[in-house]
């Protein structure tokens, strides 16, 4: 299905491309949300469903750009000892449909296998996919608020 969408995003400019880019838009943000929201305008815009399933497209041809373009590639999990050494936040929605929790819970695995001591923490909320469901937004936020920031130079 990318890549049919891939062609059609690709071709000419016109109705069909139109419907295609506000099909892939408005089925993103109803899956988004754990409580679908029923106004879809801003995804069913066409400007807005054109910009933003050619650019969710391109990165979905291009391997989420971690090398390749199969879908099933574990460059990330594969590599973890890269990053095993950073403090890792991550926040996974319960009910995300667009990236399943097993996902998450594969690379937690992988993270503490590749270094025991890692400083990770691993949300699990009564969300979907957005950032902006509530628990989701509320623990972000809480993470984003503890982070030191270096100075501002004056």
């Amino acid at each position: 299905m990318v890549q049919a969408y891939a062609k059609i995003f690709s071709g000419p400019q016109g109705e069909r491309l139109e419907n295609a880019a506000r099909a892939w838009s408005v089925w993103e943000g109803i899956t988004s949300n754990l409580v679908p929201d029923k106004d879809t305008t801003t995804y069913e815009d066409p400007e807005f469903a054109k910009t933003f399933a050619k650019i969710e497209n391109h990165y979905f041809m291009s391997g989420a750009f971690l090398g390749g373009t199969n879908r099933d590639n574990n460059y990330l999990l594969e590599n973890v000892g890269k990053i095993a050494h950073l403090p890792i936040y991550i926040v996974q929605g319960r009910y995300d449909q667009v990236c399943p929790r097993f996902q998450a819970d594969d690379l937690v695995a992988a993270l503490k296998k590749a270094n025991p001591s890692i400083k990770l923490e691993y949300h699990i909320t009564i969300a979907g996919h957005s950032q902006y469901e509530k628990e989701t937004m509320k623990i972000l936020t809480r993470i984003m608020d503890s982070l030191s920031w270096p100075a501002e130079k004056e």
